[in-house]
């Protein structure tokens, strides 16, 4: 069973935030709470193969050892055992952690209030394409 992954990128919850602030300026009405997990062209949450298939596109790489969850699994398992506590490591724990617990969000009501923002927010390619030219430019 594939794992399902909410994300958003950092510039299109900015995006949100001033849109919701701009129709609070306005007086018009907003919901008391909004789900804003994901890009709203994105209707159910991807799998997290789809990511790192974006993400290998974003970094123009093209040679990947295609490994399963389930061997991502046992790798950050035996990692942990012997005490490695790197931040690679870390990172790879959380992934496993955060996987293990799938939540999935609506995020209907943000797009049906803010039917806007589809044409203003990014993807999750390019996201990742972004950040790769934002890093590689310091």
């Amino acid at each position: 069973m594939p794992v399902l992954v909410e994300f958003n990128s950092g510039r299109n919850t900015a995006l949100a935030i001033k849109m919701l602030l701009e129709n609070l300026q306005q007086e018009n009405h907003v919901a008391d709470e909004y789900f804003y997990t994901r890009p709203v062209q994105n209707k159910e949450p991807a799998k997290y193969g789809e990511f790192l298939k974006q993400y290998r596109k974003a970094y123009d790489i093209t040679i990947f050892l295609p490994i399963t969850f389930a061997l991502f699994h046992m790798l950050s398992s035996l990692l942990q055992q012997l005490k490695i506590r790197d931040g690679f490591v870390l990172a790879i724990d959380y992934i496993v952690q955060a996987s293990k617990h799938d939540k999935i969000f609506d995020c209907s009501r943000f797009a049906r209030d803010f039917p806007s923002i589809v044409d203003r927010e990014e993807t999750i390619y390019e996201c990742f394409r972004r950040r790769r030219h934002s890093k590689n430019s310091k």
